[in-house]
């Protein structure tokens, strides 16, 4: 499942070495350690894609209550006021 782009955690990267400290870049030099990070890397994005579908969800059952709950006490109101 490891990401594909395993270019992108290359030490030569301009961007990794402006960036990385050189004990973090001294370990991308080695292929397995690369392979591990791309994939500890690949599992937290979908950890947080998960994490906002699943706030999304609640988002989304908020605003289905409330609207009932709007509902309700609006239906109410009216029968106050007669």
């Amino acid at each position: 499942m490891w990401c594909q782009k395993l270019r992108d955690y290359d030490c030569n990267n301009p961007i990794i070495r402006k960036n990385l400290d050189s004990k973090l870049q001294s370990r991308l030099m080695d292929n397995e350690q690369r392979k591990s990070l791309c994939e500890k890397n690949e599992l937290l994005i979908l950890s947080i894609t998960d994490c906002i579908r699943i706030v999304g969800k609640i988002c989304n059952h908020i605003q289905l209550l409330l609207s009932k709950c709007k509902r309700f006490f609006f239906k109410n109101e009216r029968f106050n006021t007669i």
